[in-house]
């Protein structure tokens, strides 16, 4: 401390014990830039005592009431979607009430807001009617009327009328559980069905 009492900057440990966290931890984040920090032209990293507690505060959560369903529908649908596209190799682009699954040029699957909050549900490009469809026990088929982008053109793509596709979609909820667990056999099902329909569509 200086002759008035203010602390000065923060070293590593410092940093580490005003965080509640190893060492490892700060430098990671020094690494990845997602720290407020300092390095010197000698090397020396340190920390601004003000700079790390605002960033701290930056990380509070506060309640919102009446709010909670679709917040966490929301976070459900950006890590899925980003999970599916990291397994699968496929490109993801978010429309206002569903996002579209490109294989290539062209949509062959759709990520549905789930209505009830947990998940999501998924499209699958003219498999409606589709026998050889593969079965599965964690992913639930559902009615292509319940999902939250029938509306407006996109029902065209989802019902097959001749407008966009020939034959209905297939629609299956993908639950949150397989967020938490990358080993949940709803991912094998779920790749099943994306390289069935990804080989399917590439047919055509």
């Amino acid at each position: 401390m200086d002759e008035k009492g203010n602390r000065g900057f923060f070293n590593t440990e410092e940093a580490a014990e005003f965080l509640k966290c190893g060492e490892k931890d700060v430098l990671h984040l020094v690494r990845e830039k997602k720290i407020p920090h300092s390095v010197l032209p000698f090397g020396k990293i340190l920390f601004d005592p003000k700079r790390l507690r605002d960033w701290v505060l930056s990380f509070e959560q506060m309640p919102h009431y009446g709010k909670e369903e679709k917040t966490t529908r929301k976070s459900h649908k950006t890590s899925i979607t980003k999970e599916i596209c990291q397994r699968f190799n496929c490109v993801a682009k978010e429309r206002s009430k569903y996002t579209n699954l490109y294989l290539g040029q062209q949509v062959y699957a759709q990520l549905h807001p789930s209505a009830g909050g947990d998940g999501v549900d998924l499209a699958l490009r003219e498999c409606g009617d589709d026998e050889k469809l593969p079965k599965c026990n964690i992913l639930n088929r559902i009615e292509i009327g319940k999902l939250n982008g029938y509306w407006k053109v996109n029902k065209s793509w989802l019902d097959g009328n001749g407008r966009f596709t020939q034959h209905p979609a297939a629609a299956f909820h993908i639950p949150g559980s397989l967020q938490d667990n990358p080993e949940n056999p709803g991912w094998k099902e779920l790749k099943v069905l994306l390289e069935y329909t990804a080989r399917k569509c590439s047919k055509k």
